[in-house]
């Protein structure tokens, strides 16, 4: 149609149209504005006057230095925490300061904060940094902007002469980069002049003593702060750290009742529509089977379904979060011993006392009190006996009082009758106090609980072989046949509340009745999400992969369920044989106990070694409690097989070890590829050789304590 043809309607119709949709798409602003040109068509787009005041609020907010002049806060203790241990310890730092001296003391995460602000720190500004060492000598994920701001200041030479700092940090000595983190950060700040208070506190979890050592560190910490800066102890009152109240009117749609993340709100099953990984969603297990059982022990393979909108997907090598929940009888005990049946279902906001303007409520409030116990905190976990020795203030009698002070009075006795009897804290009330009513406030648990995390297990499936499902393999230990009920209850905690909820599931997807000896959880809550045999989980990415060519030799080292990913790895390479791609030497070797008792996916060995070929891919097995032979762990089949690994290395092939296990394990076998390699190549520089393996991921390791 051309111009010419319109008539004058049309022209009409043609303009009107146009001014109304100027009209709208301006939204009214021409009707408000006295002089256009000025104002509106040559107007440069910029921030207004409330962005702008609200991006600088939002900075003054990340600001540290401002934090402490603008709240009055005398210490800040920051945490840097991959599962939430060193939140706590911060937290306990905190407390204790404010408790001990009445400094008021904030313990903050430190993503909150924008670390360029530490050189405007003033001298009368005290920091605190508990950080957690995790991985390969890694920085916990919420610490990666304070890693990146302290290395940028060295690089630089900025001065943080005004710095005064005290540093605890988290670790285990079974792992080779013990402590790495803190010891990075204690040696970036000192050489920036920064001025560390008392000695720098290590954390060792090897044999379960990082509680004494944080005890220890932190007395002789304040009694050095006490003397430098002249504090006075104060009576010993407690003061809660966080402000919860009763909700009467909340919106009980916004209520979280259990869900681990604000996207599952509101939803009745899993939505579609939650496209992040890292977002837990609700995930159907749709098969799950016992491989092997003991006496003491059971191992399960576990299939869930990511759905087939593949809006979650894995690779090959990922890691499956899995949120659990607490066991019902726990809940119901805990609930019951605080006097709190009536009330489970009481709506609580959460808030923390001491958090500025600007902070931030606690993740999961608003929620009811059942809730709180039942997905929030780790009611089971095992207990510090910090926590122990604050709860005899609260106890319901002089006896009950003085036998909490008997059970935490030293470290010995402390984990001969609280940790060596897996006394949940439930239980422990019990025990102590029998059937009467302990009047502790919420605040209480929330300072010296941690927060209920994920669980990570290895995928034990090809996401090439099967893209919609993903699979697990995990061992549940199980606690001692009970005497009692009260026994039953008690043999809960310390026995892997995760593995204990997923066998729970196991035996609710086979249809095995519930008895006594198991530990039933409320498998279908919250808000039904979870019915039909379905658990909160998420996908978290892992630098453990195969390499791009499958032609790439790959030498897999597991012992246990470390040998889960390997079944992936396999399942994989068999699977692109069979489509006709050349595949490289492909080497497994795992250790097991028995092979009558816990050999892992034995028949899908023979399976894949007839698909990729025995000359390709070569088993080997390590027993270490096998009946009258002797122990033979997977580093001495290594051994045995020196030349073939070595000449996989120097061919220049890029071959990639993988090593997934026990801490111990891993580290026996890299000192065993250590000493392999100093006989092929003599003793020098087999560190370097080490290091330059890892630097160029040819050595990758998933290891845990």
């Amino acid at each position: 149609m051309s111009w010419e043809r319109l008539d004058v309607d049309d022209v009409l119709v043609v303009v009107m149209t146009a001014i109304a949709f100027l009209w709208y798409t301006c939204g009214g602003y021409i009707s408000r504005t006295e002089d256009i040109p000025s104002q509106f068509w040559y107007q440069v787009p910029q921030s207004s006057d409330s962005q702008q005041t609200f991006r600088q609020r939002k900075a003054e907010a990340r600001n540290v230095a401002l934090v402490f002049k603008e709240t009055g806060v005398d210490a800040v203790i920051f945490w840097g925490s991959q599962s939430g241990r060193a939140e706590a310890f911060a937290r306990r730092l905190a407390e204790s300061l404010e408790a001990r001296f009445g400094l008021r003391s904030l313990a903050a995460d430190l993503n909150d904060y924008d670390h360029a602000n530490l050189t405007q720190l003033e001298s009368s500004h005290l920091c605190g940094f508990v950080l957690s060492t995790h991985g390969d000598g890694d920085p916990p994920d919420n610490s990666d902007g304070f890693w990146r701001a302290i290395h940028a200041f060295s690089k630089r030479g900025a001065q943080l002469s005004n710095l005064r700092y005290m540093l605890f940090g988290l670790g285990n000595s079974k792992y080779r980069q013990f402590n790495r983190v803190a010891e990075t950060v204690d040696d970036i700040l000192e050489r920036l002049g920064g001025t560390r208070i008392g000695e720098f506190g290590r954390g060792d979890d090897a044999n379960g003593e990082t509680e004494d050592n944080f005890l220890a560190w932190r007395t002789a910490t304040e009694d050095l702060l006490k003397a430098e800066l002249g504090l006075v102890e104060q009576d010993s009152i407690y003061n809660p750290a966080f402000n919860i109240q009763e909700v009467l009117l909340a919106d009980p749609n916004g209520v979280f009742r259990g869900e681990p993340h604000q996207a599952l709100l509101n939803q009745a099953t899993a939505s579609s529509k939650i496209a992040d990984p890292k977002i837990p969603r609700a995930l159907p297990v749709v098969h799950a089977r016992p491989l092997w059982e003991s006496d003491e022990r059971l191992c399960l393979h576990v299939e869930l379904d990511l759905g087939a909108d593949r809006l979650v997907k894995y690779k090959t090598g990922d890691h499956l979060a899995v949120w659990p929940s607490n066991p019902v009888r726990e809940v119901e005990q805990l609930l019951s011993l605080l006097g709190l049946q009536e009330k489970r279902e009481t709506i609580i906001s959460i808030g923390s006392v001491n958090t500025p303007e600007g902070g931030r409520e606690s993740a999961f409030s608003p929620t009811t009190i059942e809730a709180l116990f039942s997905h929030y905190l780790e009611i089971c976990g095992l207990l510090s006996r910090e926590a122990v020795l604050a709860l005899a203030s609260f106890a319901p009698s002089e006896a009950s009082k003085t036998r909490v002070l008997q059970m935490s009075d030293n470290a010995q006795t402390f984990k001969k009758e609280v940790v060596g009897s897996h006394l949940t804290l439930p239980s422990l009330m019990r025990a102590v106090g029998g059937l009467l009513v302990w009047r502790v406030p919420l605040s209480f648990f929330l300072e010296k609980l941690k927060p209920l995390q994920p669980r990570y297990y290895s995928i034990s499936s090809s996401a090439v072989v099967q893209p919609q499902r993903v699979s697990i393999t995990v061992v549940v230990d199980k606690p001692p046949n009970p005497t009692s009920e009260d026994g039953a209850i008690a043999a809960v905690g310390g026995w892997g509340l995760a593995t204990s909820y997923l066998h729970a599931v196991e035996r609710s997807c086979n249809s095995v009745p519930s008895d006594r000896y198991h530990s039933p959880f409320a498998l279908g809550a919250p808000r039904a999400l979870l019915v039909d045999h379905k658990v909160f989980g998420a996908v978290r990415q892992s630098p453990f992969k195969l390499p791009v060519r499958a032609s790439t030799p790959i030498i897999m080292v597991g012992s246990g369920t470390g040998v889960a990913p390997f079944r992936a790895f396999v399942q994989e390479r068999a699977r692109r044989k069979a489509m006709g791609h050349e595949v490289g030497s492909t080497f497994l070797f795992m250790g097991f106990r028995s092979p009558a008792s816990d050999l892992l996916y034995e028949d899908e060995w023979s399976e894949h070694q007839r698909i990729i070929g025995q000359d390709l891919l070569k088993i080997w097995t390590a027993y270490s409690r096998e009946i009258g032979k002797r122990k033979v762990y997977v580093q001495d089949r290594l051994l045995e097989n020196a030349a073939e690994i070595m000449r996989l290395f120097e061919e220049g092939s890029g071959c990639r070890m993988y090593i997934c296990g026990s801490a111990d394990m891993a580290r026996d076998v890299v000192d065993t590829l250590a000493v392999m390699r100093a006989k092929a190549a003599g003793q020098q520089h087999v560190n370097a050789w080490i290091k330059q393996l890892r630097q160029s991921k040819q050595l990758l390791e998933d290891v845990w304590n």
